[in-house]
């Protein structure tokens, strides 16, 4: 699967790319996005696409979050 790169080298994802690296369906990921609990899209001729490192960051403070509540 190709991921895209900008003219600025920044990589962008695309929504297939999501759900395969998060494991998620579409729809979930829909969802957190209607419910602020997820990063909104930006768009590119009408394509939803998220910037790579901005997902990284977003998985790594969820888990995080995730690895606190397990040690209280």
């Amino acid at each position: 699967m190709e991921v895209v790169t900008n003219t600025h080298g920044k990589s962008l994802l695309r929504m297939k790319h999501l759900t395969d690296k998060l494991s998620l369906s579409k729809s979930t990921i829909w969802l957190w996005i209607r419910n602020n609990e997820f990063p909104k899209p930006n768009k590119i001729n009408g394509v939803s696409v998220w910037k790579a490192d901005t997902i990284d960051k977003w998985v790594e403070d969820n888990t995080e979050q995730s690895d606190k509540r397990e040690e209280n």
